[in-house]
């Protein structure tokens, strides 16, 4: 399992921006990222490479929270999230949400998933065979 840390930001102009700058000015560098908004606030999540420091810096500005997520490299040809998904599915749990990002150390895409079964998840996708970082 990976640490996600979400922040929850002003729905305004600029904000993402300014939750960038502050990662780029300390050094952290960003390898996920999934906005999802409301009409007042969005909720910023991502993964970086150093969680804590993210935290603790953004923690002065913003409301944070740091959960896992679990990190899935799949091959990057078509039918792959269908087939990860399918295996989910037949593992019966549910995927609160998920997301993908590439290119951290290969071209595979990487399927970011949160769901409450966590561990059960993870156990049973690398019983099939997945590639779990």
């Amino acid at each position: 399992m990976m640490k996600q840390l979400s922040v929850f930001a002003e729905n305004k102009k600029g904000a993402i921006n300014d939750i960038t700058k502050e990662l780029a000015d300390a050094n952290i560098n960003l390898y996920a990222l999934l906005t999802n908004d409301s009409s007042a606030f969005a909720i910023v999540r991502m993964i970086v490479s150093d969680t804590e420091k993210a935290q603790e810096i953004l923690k002065k500005q913003y409301l944070t929270h740091l959960d896992s997520v679990l990190a899935v490299r799949v091959s990057n040809e078509v039918g792959s999230l269908n087939r990860l998904l399918e295996d989910v599915k037949e593992c019966n749990i549910n995927i609160d949400y998920l997301y993908t990002t590439f290119g951290w150390d290969t071209p595979q895409p990487i399927m970011l998933i949160h769901c409450e079964e966590e561990e059960e998840l993870e156990i049973s996708l690398k019983n099939k065979g997945y590639d779990l970082m």
